[in-house]
């Protein structure tokens, strides 16, 4: 009798264990499938109303709502934001997916050209129907905040030399021995999009990577903690040759504009 109730006492403790190893793991989950469902539904909202806000023919171009000539719609809405951008006296971006060609240009003619080597983007902005994309991608599109791992423009200020003397021993030689300074660059865009440019040098491996970092995820989780909807920001990564890098972060101006051609 008494072996009977320490075996069913045993079997309680091991039911007991199980569950308590089990509901947690259940519960873990349940969230888990609960965030990733959530953080799917918001760019659809953002998709949603970034067509109900760039839709409207109203004051805007003239819609050609033809899937058949989907590509010719995006030629011509590249050409006539190139030709707003050309009657600008600033030096603006340009950004062609299609080819795989970044672009420095002013007044229409085109100062710096680059390879694109790689691209990653989330979809959002070719998810747009043709007319969305049509005019918010028909002229240029303000840049609102530049940041790099290089300096913007790297001045030094020196005291003039008062001879030969002193100009020759104070003359600086390349140093050729040097590593290459890594370039990224990120780019804030008035229409709520994040830009990034890799360095090449490096590889292109972030160019190819999810475009969520690991930072925006741990935010996103903590917002979700609280009953608040996951930000999103749609996002374009390409990577490039260090020097062409360098020559687009510094040769464009501090209030900048970009062309953007899917």
């Amino acid at each position: 009798m008494r072996q009977s109730v320490n075996n069913s006492g045993k079997k309680r403790d091991k039911a007991g264990v199980k569950l308590y190893i089990i509901l947690p793991s259940v519960i873990v989950l349940t969230i888990a499938i609960l965030f990733v469902t959530w953080s799917a539904i918001v760019p659809l909202k953002k998709i949603k109303s970034f067509n109900e806000e760039y839709s409207s023919t109203e004051n805007q171009n003239p819609c050609y709502d033809q899937p058949a000539l989907s590509n010719e719609i995006r030629e011509l809405t590249y050409l006539t934001a190139f030709d707003e951008m050309a009657k600008s006296d600033s030096i603006g971006l340009v950004i062609n997916l299609a080819d795989s060609t970044a672009m420095l240009a002013i007044k229409g003619v085109v100062i710096h050209s680059a390879k694109i080597h790689a691209i990653s983007n989330d979809g959002f902005l070719k998810s747009m129907n043709i007319c969305s994309y049509q005019n918010l991608f028909s002229r240029p599109i303000a840049i609102l905040s530049q940041n790099a791992t290089i300096e913007k423009e790297p001045i030094q200020i020196k005291k003039a030399p008062k001879n030969e003397e002193e100009a020759l021993a104070n003359a600086e030689h390349p140093d050729t021995t040097k590593t290459i300074q890594v370039t990224d660059i990120h780019f804030k865009l008035a229409i709520g999009c994040n830009f990034f440019i890799h360095d090449a040098s490096v590889g292109c491996e972030k160019a190819n990577k999810s475009l969520s970092t690991p930072g925006e995820i741990w935010k996103n989780m903590k917002r979700f903690i609280v009953f608040k909807e996951p930000e999103y920001e749609p996002a374009i990564h390409i990577c490039i040759d260090n020097k062409d890098a360098i020559s687009i972060y510094r040769g464009l101006p501090a209030r900048g504009q970009i062309i953007l051609r899917m």
